[in-house]
């Protein structure tokens, strides 16, 4: 699939933003990632890959729904969440368009989609595979028909939403830190 011109200028948008903080990264998504890829919210987190744990050093939720960013759990076992652990092996973009597509999701996965009303999801990130450090992200109701572009466009963002995760990573000194990016991007 290829991007058409206004793809294009708005990927070029994306691009061109390096970001350093969670507020810039939460204004990066807003104002710079939402017009290449359309939805209602986002949600980010970096860190460290160790067996079948993902341990989360910064999570940013942008526009999420208050009960399910206060939900989002900063250490994921990877064998609890089918998504997850499907995605790390595969490393392809995951779209999960509508009930049909819940089958393939673990029972957790399956509920928090319905009580969230999480249809129209994409899920994709990028693993570090020298240092084990890596970005997951998901679009959550992405208001169009998903398709083939949606898997592009989350394939053209995985390493640019890593660079500035792991950005704003390297400039939170102290597990403190971590505790205020997540309790910031709340307020968003």
């Amino acid at each position: 699939m290829v991007l058409n011109e206004s793809d294009m200028a708005a990927w070029a948008r994306c691009r061109a933003r390096t970001v350093h903080t969670t507020d810039a990264f939460t204004d990066w998504i807003r104002r710079d990632v939402r017009p290449f890829f359309p939805h209602e919210f986002f949600v980010a987190a970096y860190g460290r890959i160790t067996g079948n744990t993902f341990d989360v050093k910064v999570l940013i939720p942008v526009g999420c729904p208050p009960p399910l960013a206060e939900a989002l759990e900063r250490r994921a076992l990877l064998h609890r969440y089918g998504m997850f652990s499907r995605w790390i092996v595969e490393r392809e973009p995951i779209l999960i368009h509508d009930r049909s597509t819940l089958n393939q999701l673990a029972p957790d996965e399956r509920d928090d989609i319905e009580t969230f009303n999480l249809l129209g999801l994409v899920v994709h990130g990028f693993v570090d595979r020298d240092s084990g450090l890596a970005s997951y992200f998901c679009f959550a109701r992405v208001p169009q028909p998903l398709y083939a572009l949606h898997e592009r466009k989350a394939w053209v963002m995985a390493a640019t939403v890593h660079t500035n995760l792991t950005s704003v990573a390297a400039r939170m000194t102290d597990p403190a830190a971590s505790t205020l990016a997540i309790a910031r991007s709340l307020r968003s």
